[in-house]
């Protein structure tokens, strides 16, 4: 396991848990990365204060994201998760164990091919006792095997949208739209551009920050 300390947007010290995979894992070294980039250099510290009750996360990788940002915001409540390499949620799933007991945890993407009672069938994308681990705030907690293919999505309000997908947020032809008055927000890496065509509704950027060759936009 790894610790990182940071601080919430309020500026209380909170401590994130993190599993790192073996090292004969052939995504240690990028998750490594990936936990550093998140919370010790701080590529999604965005200083405007946002006060969403719920987290979609579009692209949870290992689960960094969701972990940093049900911390950083205390007034996230729930968080969906969507993730189509389903390898990974062996890791995602035992992070989330280890951090988000406070929240519902919901992983229910676009596409769900079928919905698991929790601890009852054994499937293929992760093992059984992480399945059993997962203990959250509401017993409607489900775990859905994922498929991707095309994301429409209507922000309702309050709701924090992250999406990295590694070039495929125009792949997936992401069409997000939020009703005029709605309060929320979007979290987007773009791999080569500022592309708003994925926005069906008129936007304000509120903060830029640098990502590696990319840039994180907060919406």
């Amino acid at each position: 396991m790894t610790i990182y300390k940071f601080k919430d947007i309020n500026g209380k010290e909170v401590t994130a848990d993190m599993v790192l995979p073996p090292r004969d894992d052939l995504i240690y070294d990028d998750v490594r990365i990936t936990y550093d980039l998140t919370f010790k250099e701080g590529n999604y510290e965005f200083n405007t204060k946002i006060t969403p009750r719920v987290l979609d996360d579009i692209g949870a990788y290992v689960g960094d994201t969701a972990v940093y940002f049900a911390l950083r915001y205390p007034t996230i409540q729930r968080i969906k998760i969507t993730e189509p390499n389903l390898y990974l949620y062996k890791y995602l799933i035992d992070n989330i164990t280890r951090n988000l007991k406070h929240v519902q945890i919901v992983l229910d993407p676009s596409v769900v091919r079928r919905d698991l009672a929790i601890g009852t069938v054994d499937m293929s994308f992760t093992d059984k006792p992480a399945i059993k681990r997962i203990k959250t705030a509401s017993p409607e907690t489900r775990i859905g095997a994922l498929l991707m293919t095309k994301y429409k999505l209507t922000i309702p309000d309050d709701t924090l949208v992250k999406i990295d997908c590694e070039g495929c947020e125009y792949d997936l032809e992401i069409q997000m739209f939020a009703p005029k008055g709605t309060k929320s927000w979007v979290i987007v890496e773009w791999s080569d551009r500022e592309n708003l065509d994925i926005f069906k509704s008129p936007v304000r950027r509120l903060e830029r920050k640098k990502f590696y060759n990319n840039d994180v936009v907060l919406y």
